[in-house]
């Protein structure tokens, strides 16, 4: 009996992962051009404009905030968890990865050219990393969660009143992001 082994093909690593490299290099290529051409990439670079010119709006950011004891720490606190969910949001609700990382880069650019100081003040500490930690963990206790790592980082550990607060302002950004993400209507192929 003679064997055909025409079709049998040797396995190269090395070639097969350039391969790879080159398929997801041409797949992003085509993705950015595809949003760009309806619209979504410029959709989501207003969208963080303008949530960074909400996030310069003091009257705004303390008609979330609702708390008596306003130190600095607890502004700076509730400002990194502001910041935290309207990232999260972005990341959340928008159509693809590539327009969550234009929105949330457009943020942070604008952000800083506002040389908005509570900015600087959130992305310094550790606050980002409690979150995060909160949103791999996942689950239907998110906001709470969230709501527990707020009031830790306020100094008040266990303290229902900034749970609350730290879980409230989590879901108020969610929708309120959430919400101006439904209204610029983003094409979804």
């Amino acid at each position: 009996m003679k064997v055909h082994d025409d079709d049998v093909k040797i396995f190269d690593p090395n070639n097969n992962n350039k391969n790879s490299e080159k398929d997801d290099f041409l797949a992003i290529v085509d993705e950015t051009n595809r949003q760009r051409k309806n619209g979504n990439s410029e959709k989501a670079k207003n969208l963080g404009k303008e949530l960074a010119d909400l996030a310069g709006d003091k009257d705004l950011f303390m008609s979330f905030i609702k708390i008596d004891d306003l130190d600095p720490s607890i502004l700076e606190q509730a400002y990194a968890l502001m910041q935290f969910s309207a990232e999260a949001a972005l990341n959340f609700y928008l159509p693809s990865t590539l327009l969550s990382t234009i929105a949330v880069n457009t943020l942070q650019e604008t952000m800083i050219l506002q040389k908005n100081p509570m900015y600087e003040a959130a992305l310094n500490g550790s606050a980002f990393s409690f979150y995060y930690l909160s949103v791999r963990k996942g689950g239907d206790q998110l906001p709470y969660d969230i709501g527990c790592a707020f009031a830790m980082l306020c100094g008040k550990e266990g303290d229902e009143h900034y749970i609350n607060v730290g879980k409230r302002l989590y879901l108020e950004i969610l929708k309120m992001v959430e919400d101006k993400i439904k209204l610029l209507k983003f094409a979804v192929e």
